[in-house]
C-alpha cells in the first residue's frame, strides 16, 4: 500500500515528530515518512517536548532514549498532556517487553511498537495511520463529543482496509453512549436558544394571564442543558488538574531521585 497516493489534502491529519539521537536513522526515517505527512525531528528527549508545545504533533515515533534530566517515557507523557490527541510509537531495537513494562509502571498508553528494522511499507503504513487518527479524534472532540458516524466519509478516500482499521480502533476509543452526547458549543448555542425563546414569549404575553405557565417547560429545559453545561465543566476541569497532579509527583519524584532523597 502507498499512502502517500491516497491522501487527499482536506484528510484531517497531523505531523509526526521523530525522537532519535542517531542523526543518520533520523535523516534516513524522515525521508521515509515525509512522503505520507509533515515530518518533525528531535535529536533528544527535552527538544522533542520543546517541539510538542510549538508544532501540532499527532504522532511521535521514537527511538528509546535514556538521559539523565528526562527519558524517553517522561518525554512522551508531557507531550500527551501538550498533544492529547497524539499517539506514541516506539521504533526502536530495544526489546518490546522492556519498553512496554517502563511504560505500564508510568502510566503512559503506547499506541504501537514497531521493531527495528521494520519494513519500509509497514512503518508508512502504521505512522500514517495514527496521524489521521489524531486529527481526526480532534475534530471529534471539537465538533461534538466524537461523531463517529461522520468518520466513514471523512476517510472514504483511504484504502479501504486502512480506513476500516481506522474506522474500528477509533470506535474501540469512544467510550459507550458518547456518541450522542452535545458539546459545549452545543449546549452553550441550546442555552441561548431557550434563553430568546423565554424572551420572546415575555415580549409576545407579558402581563397575560397563563405565561407562568408557558414558560414553565421552557425553564426546565434550561436548567438540563446548565446541569450538563456545568457537569462537562468539571470534567474538563479534573482531567486538566488531575493530568497537571500526575505530572508534578512525577516531576518531584524524578527530583528525589536525582538529590539521592
Amino acid at each position: 500500500m502507498n499512502p502517500s497516493a491516497q491522501l487527499p489534502q482536506s484528510l484531517p491529519q497531523k505531523s509526526v515528530l521523530i525522537l532519535d539521537d542517531d542523526p543518520v536513522n533520523r535523516s534516513q526515517t524522515a525521508r521515509l515518512l515525509e512522503k505520507d505527512c509533515a515530518v518533525l525531528q528531535a535529536s533528544n528527549n527535552r527538544e522533542a517536548v520543546e517541539i510538542a508545545k510549538r508544532e501540532d504533533v499527532g504522532a511521535v515515533l521514537i527511538d528509546h532514549i535514556s538521559e539523565d534530566e528526562m527519558g524517553s517515557i517522561e518525554a512522551s507523557l508531557e507531550i500527551l498532556i501538550l498533544r492529547p490527541y497524539a499517539s506514541i510509537i516506539f521504533y526502536s531495537g530495544m526489546p518490546k517487553e522492556q519498553i512496554l513494562e517502563q511504560a505500564a509502571q508510568a502510566g503512559l498508553q503506547i499506541a504501537d511498537f514497531i521493531e527495528k528494522p521494520a519494513d519500509v511499507r509497514l512503518l508508512r503504513r502504521r505512522v500514517t495511520k495514527e496521524t489521521v487518527k489524531a486529527g481526526l479524534r480532534e475534530e471529534m472532540a471539537e465538533k461534538s463529543g466524537d461523531k463517529v458516524r461522520e468518520i466513514p466519509a471523512r476517510i472514504a478516500s483511504l484504502p479501504p482496509d486502512l480506513a476500516d482499521e481506522i474506522l474500528q480502533e477509533l470506535r474501540t476509543e469512544t467510550p459507550t453512549g458518547s456518541e450522542d452526547r452535545p458539546t459545549m458549543q452545543e449546549l452553550a448555542a441550546s442555552i441561548d436558544a431557550v434563553y430568546d425563546e423565554m424572551r420572546a414569549l415575555v415580549e409576545s404575553h407579558g402581563g397575560k394571564p397563563g405565561l407562568r405557565e408557558m414558560l414553565r417547560p421552557l425553564r426546565a429545559k434550561l436548567r438540563t442543558l446548565q446541569e450538563q453545561e456545568a457537569l462537562q465543566i468539571a470534567e474538563r476541569y479534573d482531567s486538566h488538574f488531575r493530568a497537571a497532579d500526575e505530572r508534578a509527583e512525577r516531576l518531584i519524584e524524578r527530583a528525589r531521585q536525582l538529590l539521592g532523597i
